[in-house]
C-alpha cells in the first residue's frame, strides 16, 4: 500500500518526485576529463617501484601523491579553459 502511494506521488511517467530532479536533466554538454585514472596508475606504479626498492608503502604514497597532483593539474587546466 505504501509503495502504491509513493508511485502515485511521482510525476507521471518518471521516478522523479518533483520537477528539476536529475532524472529530467539532459546529458552534460562537455566531456569531463578522467583524472582519476592518473591517481590509480600513480598508486599502482608507485607501489611497483616501491616493491623494487623494498619500500612498497613509501612508493605507494609517493605515486598516490604524484597522481593526485597530476589529476588536480588536469582539473585546473580544464576548469580555466586552457
Amino acid at each position: 500500500m505504501a509503495l502504491a502511494a509513493a508511485c502515485q506521488a511521482s510525476q507521471r511517467g518518471t521516478l522523479a518526485s518533483r520537477r528539476g530532479t536529475w532524472q529530467g536533466s539532459g546529458m552534460a554538454t562537455s566531456s569531463p576529463s578522467a583524472g582519476g585514472v592518473l591517481i590509480a596508475l600513480g598508486a599502482i606504479v608507485g607501489a611497483g617501484i616501491g616493491v623494487a626498492m623494498s619500500q612498497p608503502t613509501v612508493g605507494f604514497l609517493a605515486g598516490l601523491g604524484l597522481g593526485a597532483v597530476l589529476a588536480l593539474a588536469m582539473w585546473w587546466r580544464s576548469r580555466h579553459g586552457r
